[in-house]
This record gives structure tokens, C-alpha cells and sequence, in this order.
């Protein structure tokens, strides 16, 4: 089942899951600035990615993108036989 077909109703409901929406979790994180890079290929994909309106487009063009920033970030270094996950 793709992700566009689950809305939180079904899963509380199918899963079980309670949501506690009542917490600051991320409040003591502090914020980073990110590249010029992620800046100008949002810019351009976002709008291309959301026409498209596929989970796969959005995925190559904004996700991917958005991961491997995170990769930068925190200077992370697959190893080569692990080439394709984000994993250190």
C-alpha cells in the first residue's frame, strides 16, 4: 500500500497507535542553516515534483535531496559496500 493511501485515522485505528501531540520533543534542537545547494535544487524541484504529484518523483527530487543534505550535515561516510544507505 503506498504512503499517500494511509491518513492518521486508519492508522490509530488499523495499528493501534496512540498520538500524544501534546509534547515539545524537538524544542531543545538547535536550528541549522542549510547550503545554498538544497536551497536552489528545492527551489527548482519542488514545483517539478509536486506537478508530477508521483511518490517516486517527489522521492528522487525532493527526499533524496533532503537525505543527502543530512549526509553532509553530519558528515556521515557509507562505507562501500553500503553504498546506497545513509548508515555510518
Amino acid at each position: 500500500m503506498s504512503y499517500s493511501d494511509f491518513t492518521l485515522k486508519r492508522v490509530k485505528e488499523e495499528l493501534n497507535v496512540n498520538v500524544i501531540e501534546d509534547r515539545d520533543l524537538f524544542s531543545y534542537i538547535q536550528e541549522i542553516q542549510i547550503s545554498d545547494y538544497l536551497l536552489t535544487t528545492l527551489k527548482y524541484n519542488v514545483p517539478l515534483a509536486m506537478a508530477v504529484g508521483t511518490e517516486k518523483i517527489r522521492s528522487e527530487l525532493i527526499i533524496a535531496n533532503v537525505l543527502l543534505e543530512v549526509r553532509r550535515i553530519l558528515d556521515i561516510q557509507p562505507l562501500p559496500a553500503e553504498a546506497g544507505r545513509l548508515c555510518r
